[in-house]
């Protein structure tokens, strides 16, 4: 309604009478008129929908100058390529937009002459999935992480889709949809099951089989009890975060002082599963330092129960260059720490470090390992004693490690023994592992690979240490 204006009082003279009357004043707009259309917007504006699966609703709204909407219009509706897309009108400024194949058009919405428009893209829709990996075998309690590639009729990736991830047997193996087409399969109990990621109505496979767990540790002394055990497959928590049994097969773990490990994609790994958990020693790494620590032992604490024999089977490779993929490593001339083994207890949870070492020149293709008892007022080097079997870059190793307390705290009659490959290195029978401060035992695999001892160059590039499957076990 316009509102009440001034106006101006005339008279006109009807049938011999005079009467008043009111004129508008010019530019007054008589009560009642119609609104005229002045601009048309489409809501929303813009939009994605994926072909032959989705339907947009798209909302004319008619304005007039002055930015009022108008009711009791009617829209007309057009696609400016109906072979991407095309627009229905289902009543009133109200319509329905149908993709129909990959590529992009503009809605056109017509009010009274005015147009309005949103801009339409049609997505591909998913063609195949593939998870990767297709085939692959856990223990039970263990868990791994698989990937799907989603991917159109043309072979073009398509990214952030929504995936379902499903297991056609969970009372064997169940699977939790992560980020990035990632998911973590958990063997519940020994047997086969299907693994499905399916999207947009493509689908793709993996089969998980949960086998029993490996007794194959050819040089575990008889009576020793499994303490912990881990496939690598998944990663520990976060720095800083504690104590857990994620990706474990027995026992906990966790990381500190900083360290970001990742689990990578290996064919050729000893346990056939795939994935390897690897770390860094990255270049400028300072001598004596290291990317961090990994801790795992038999209960979700920093000192849990003390061992006094353990026995350490593990498969290690040592692989050189950014990329993992070259023949030489960047060895420091005096160490270079892959093996850690947080010795022997001492009050209040603490003690002294034992560990293995590589012992090698700058750039080499190999290396051998030696053992560090560092036991306060009377460290020691272990070196090969009984043969020789060095760490070839670029390949798989088998390193088997028994570590006995001696007979009283302050004896010297403890044993080290080391195999690489089965070929024993070592045989200690005269170590001494304890002394007034640290009487317990061993009770904890404390991993902190450290490149260089003290006052050594910094490392020269990047560098890896592939592990895979670690197994710990022992007497009390």
């Amino acid at each position: 309604m316009i509102q009440p204006v001034p106006t101006i009082r005339q008279a006109v003279i009807i049938g011999g009478s005079q009467r008043p009357f009111q004129v508008p004043p010019a530019g007054a707009v008589e009560v009642g008129a119609p609104q005229v259309v002045a601009s048309v917007t489409v809501s929303p504006s813009s939009f994605s929908v994926i072909e032959g699966l989705q339907v947009q609703f798209l909302v004319a709204t008619p304005r007039d100058s002055g930015g009022v909407i108008i009711g009791g219009k009617t829209a007309t509706w057009a696609s400016s390529n109906e072979a991407v897309a095309t627009a229905t009108a289902t009543g009133g400024t109200n319509a329905t937009v149908t993709a129909v194949s990959a590529g992009t058009t503009t809605i056109t919405a017509t009010i009274d002459g005015v147009a309005g428009t949103s801009a339409a893209t049609v997505l591909a829709t998913a063609a195949t999935v593939t998870v990767s990996p297709s085939s692959f075998s856990l223990q039970a309690s263990q868990a791994r992480a698989v990937d799907a590639q989603v991917l159109d009729s043309g072979g073009a990736a398509l990214p952030d889709r929504d995936i379902n991830w499903s297991s056609n047997n969970i009372a064997v193996a169940s699977v939790a949809g992560g980020a990035d087409y990632t998911a973590t399969v958990q063997a519940v109990a020994l047997g086969t099951a299907t693994i499905t990621a399916t999207v947009e109505g493509a689908s793709g496979t993996a089969t998980a089989t949960v086998v029993a767990a490996s007794s194959n540790h050819p040089n575990e002394p008889a009576g020793y009890a499994r303490i912990y055990e881990n496939a690598y497959t998944v990663l520990p928590p976060p720095s800083g975060a504690g104590y857990s049994t994620v990706g474990t097969i027995a026992g906990c773990w966790s990381t500190g002082f900083g360290l970001v490990p990742v689990i990578r994609t290996d064919p050729t790994t000893p346990s056939g599963d795939g994935v390897v958990y690897g770390i860094k020693v990255g270049q400028g790494t300072v001598s004596g330092f290291g990317p961090g620590v990994t801790r795992e032992w038999d209960t979700c604490a920093p000192s849990g129960s003390p061992y006094s024999k353990v026995y350490h089977d593990i498969r290690i490779k040592l692989a050189g260059g950014p990329g993992g993929d070259l023949s030489t490593w960047h060895f420091d001339a005096s160490l270079t720490k892959i093996l850690g083994f947080f010795g022997v207890a001492g009050a209040g949870g603490g003690g002294f470090e034992t560990y293995g070492f590589t012992f090698s020149n700058g750039i080499s293709s190999s290396a051998r390992i030696s053992w560090d008892v560092a036991i306060p007022n009377s460290p020691r080097i272990l070196n090969p004693n009984v043969g020789e079997q060095n760490l070839i870059v670029g390949q798989w190793h088998r390193v088997e490690i028994v570590m006995e307390l001696a007979s009283t705290p302050t004896a010297s009659d403890g044993v080290f023994k080391l195999w690489v490959d089965a070929t024993q290195t070592m045989n200690y029978t005269n170590v001494k592992w304890q002394d007034a401060g640290n009487t317990t035992g061993f009770y904890q695999r404390h991993n902190s690979p450290t490149w260089g001892g003290i006052d050594g160059p910094n490392k020269s590039r990047d560098d890896w240490i592939y592990y895979d499957d670690v197994y710990i076990s022992g007497i009390p």
